[in-house]
């Protein structure tokens, strides 16, 4: 089974995975989970008996808004069978995908030169609390070069760096 939407980073979000345990004869199953990532929780609906050594649960993992860092974190389910040490496992994903970011151009002001050059910075306001992200630009223009306010600029060459850079993604 696959989780049924994405988690981003920095977010609090519930997934589900749709389990079937199978067996010969007839049995009674208790679900448990293995090595959850930290800052997720999880929890299994009732278990269902399809008939015929079928049996069936959801699992429903949450994150909290301190979810795991992104990336694809392995877990296991076990099943265990009349309440013995005869086990089944199965192994698990649990996906958390960056954050997109998208950031903001800061243009300082300019003593007019006829030109469309522009000079600015910028930051990224949906930065997740303390994580240190850092934004560049590289080029910044004016698109007309007449002395009046209010005029668009455009940035290019929008970089993000930092010690958490790798837990974002740029939005185009």
């Amino acid at each position: 089974p696959s989780q049924s939407d994405s988690v981003v980073y920095g977010t609090s979000k519930s997934v589900t995975y749709n389990l079937i345990a199978l067996g010969s004869g007839t049995f009674n199953v208790t679900w448990s989970m293995i090595n959850l990532p930290d800052g997720v929780t999880g929890s299994f609906s009732a278990t269902s008996s399809l008939g015929s050594g079928f049996w069936t649960t959801t699992l429903t993992l949450v994150s909290t808004d301190t979810s795991p860092d992104p990336g694809t974190y392995g877990f296991a389910v076990q099943v265990a069978r009349n309440n013995t040490s005869n086990f089944i496992f199965k192994n698990l994903s649990y996906v958390v995908d960056k954050k997109p970011i998208d950031p903001t151009l800061i243009v300082l002001s300019k003593t007019y030169d006829g030109s469309t050059d522009a000079s600015s910075t910028c930051a990224f306001p949906g930065r997740i609390g303390g994580d240190n992200i850092v934004c560049s630009v590289t080029d910044s223009r004016f698109v007309d070069p007449s002395a009046t306010s209010s005029i668009i600029v455009n940035g290019s060459g929008i970089n993000i760096s930092g010690a958490n850079a790798d837990k974002y993604i740029l939005n185009s």
